[in-house]
This record gives structure tokens, C-alpha cells and sequence, in this order.
């Protein structure tokens, strides 16, 4: 499903009862919400599993293509505004761990418990920022295969 955000729209997988338990998972750089289906089959049953597309990632649009951390914590806010979720469990994984740490710090009354897989607290450097910006440059130049 698509919803649009901070006048953009934003691409969700979503599953699961509405009136169940919600947990949101943010995937890493530079993957997709997709990244997650096996686990959000495994819980479907018993809460409501959203696997967003952040900002710029996947199915999902990029705006103007400026966007910081706290663009994508404030999308994570207006989705579980749009979704009618007023509390969730927020996992994410890497750059998505970046994104959840982000939300807690901003949203912290949003968030019922905080999952962080394989990320950090602290900054990039900026090397490892100047990385980041060249994968994303093949990525829009060349496509996902010449990245890998």
C-alpha cells in the first residue's frame, strides 16, 4: 500500500489485524521493507506487521532528494498517524536502527519497545558518508545489480 507523507508518497507492507499489537520494521541501506517478509509472516498472526519502504528506498519516493534521518523518523510518525497506530514496537536494522534510534528520541511516547540489529548510535564518519553517497550514485546510475 502507498501512503503519502511529508509530500511524498511512502510504499508499506503491511499485514496483520489492525486491532492487534503493531510492530514496525525499517530495513537496512540500501534494501526495501521487503526485507523483512519472513518475519512478518512468522508474526502476522498475532500483531500488525508494517515493513515500510523508507524515503528514497524501494517503491517509495525520494521528495527533492535532500533528506536527513529525521525526515525518515518524522515519515515513521505520519504513517502510524495514517495507520491509526498510536504505539508500536519499532525494529530496525542498520540504517534502520539509525531511523528507529532517531524516532524513539523524537517520538518516544510512539514507541513500546525499540529493537536495534547491527547498527550504532554514533554518526558516520565521513568517510564512511562519502561510501554511502557513491553506492548511491551506482545505484541511480547503473541499478541495484551493479551495486551488488
Amino acid at each position: 500500500m502507498e501512503i503519502e507523507v511529508n509530500r511524498i508518497k511512502i510504499y508499506c507492507h503491511v499485514d496483520g489485524a489492525a486491532e492487534k499489537p503493531a510492530v514496525f520494521f525499517l530495513h537496512a541501506f540500501p534494501l526495501s521493507g521487503e526485507m523483512w517478509k519472513s518475519q512478518m509472516d512468522y508474526l502476522k498472526k498475532d500483531y500488525r506487521v508494517i515493513a515500510p519502504d523508507l524515503r528514497a528506498h524501494g517503491k517509495s519516493g525520494g521528495g527533492d532528494g535532500f533528506y536527513v534521518i529525521d525526515h525518515m523518523a518524522d515519515d515513521l510518525v505520519r504513517l502510524m498517524d495514517a495507520l491509526k497506530i498510536p504505539e508500536a514496537v519499532v525494529c530496525g536494522l542498520s540504517l534502520g536502527g539509525y531511523v528507529a534510534l532517531r524516532f524513539v528520541e523524537r517520538y518516544p511516547s510512539r514507541v513500546k519497545a525499540l529493537v536495534l540489529c547491527d547498527t550504532r548510535a554514533e554518526a558516520d564518519s565521513n568517510e564512511a558518508k562519502a561510501k554511502r553517497a557513491n553506492s548511491l550514485r551506482i545505484i541511480q546510475d547503473h541499478g541495484m545489480q551493479a551495486y551488488v
